[in-house]
């Protein structure tokens, strides 16, 4: 083991340098990336995430929330085998979307609502994408409203089944849901500094691997229209979404479910920088992440020969 970290850590380091160096041969292109990265997050994503995460932290405090969660706790129990708390990050997840789910999960948590045991399982739960991105944003990118439709339906479709199964496959079994922790009542200054934090961190990951991404590219030779939105959507969902919405064909609506479910790098980092500290483990929850991409590829395909007939 200790040789084991001794590789990763040089890997790593080797990494870093490789990195810094090409940063520094052109750093005036790639200074650039980062201010495109900067200037998406300020436009698109501090407007909503900022008032969302404020609004979030508030119901996950508010007795409403606590009794609303009492009341799915025998449906959860036993589709998802997680307790009611974690039924209602699903849904306040698929109402509001990444990375906001794995913030409400480790709200959760640290409020005692959520046992140990069952974070990894609601945390996978509650990782999906939103309506306004898949109806909205992706579906005028494919110019087809029944495409957002599918796309949505085939990435919800992959994590619940996911959901279902894994509890399965791995024996876990659902327990009662925990009191709330006492705990003092933080005050409004305290909750609006830590959705501030948060939502700086999610600017300084887009920055960073807008960064990466044209990093990359300007190591590889070009690429097809596919190999463009397959690499890009590895690391940043909306550019890998949007290079394969240009070609508008059943694969490419399959190839942007299955990253829409994956979530790209960028995403899942957002999601485990707040899981930090809940014992969510990387590799786990990234292995799940992948079964969610091939789950939700296996589900639009066949919709997609509706949509955009051979």
């Amino acid at each position: 083991m200790p040789r084991m970290k001794k590789i990763t850590s040089a890997a790593a380091f080797l990494l870093l340098v490789l990195f810094a160096a090409v940063f520094l041969s052109s750093p005036a292109r790639f200074g650039q990336s980062v201010l495109n990265g900067l200037m998406l997050w300020l436009s698109a994503i501090v407007p909503t995430a900022l008032p969302l995460l404020v609004v979030l932290s508030l119901m996950v405090r508010s007795p409403a929330f606590f009794a609303v969660t009492k009341r799915l706790s025998p449906f959860a129990e036993k589709l998802f085998r997680i307790p009611g708390a974690g039924a209602g990050a699903m849904l306040l997840s698929l109402l509001s979307g990444y990375p906001a789910g794995a913030r409400t999960v480790a709200e959760l948590a640290s409020e005692g609502r959520l046992r140990k045991g069952d974070v990894f399982y609601t945390a996978c739960l509650a990782s999906t994408s939103g309506p306004a991105f898949c109806l909205g944003a992706a579906a005028a990118m494919f110019s087809s409203p029944a495409a957002g439709i599918v796309l949505f339906g085939s990435h919800l479709l992959a994590v619940w089944s996911m959901g279902f199964l894994l509890p399965r496959l791995t024996r876990h079994k659902a327990e009662p849901a925990p009191p709330p922790l006492p705990k003092a009542r933080e005050p409004f200054s305290a909750l609006l500094f830590s959705a501030v934090q948060a939502v700086l961190s999610v600017g300084a990951l887009i920055a960073l691997f807008f960064c990466i991404k044209e990093m990359l590219f300007s190591l590889l030779p070009p690429l097809s229209g596919y190999g463009e939105g397959i690499l890009s959507g590895l690391l940043e969902v909306t550019a890998g979404v949007s290079a394969l919405a240009k070609l508008k064909t059943p694969l490419s609506l399959a190839l942007a479910a299955a990253e829409v479910s994956f979530g790209g790098l960028c995403v899942n980092a957002q999601q485990l920088s707040f899981l930090a500290g809940t014992g969510v483990k990387m590799l786990p929850f990234l292995l799940v992440k992948c079964a969610h991409g091939l789950l939700a590829f296996a589900f639009c395909y066949p919709l997609a020969l509706l949509v955009f007939p051979v």
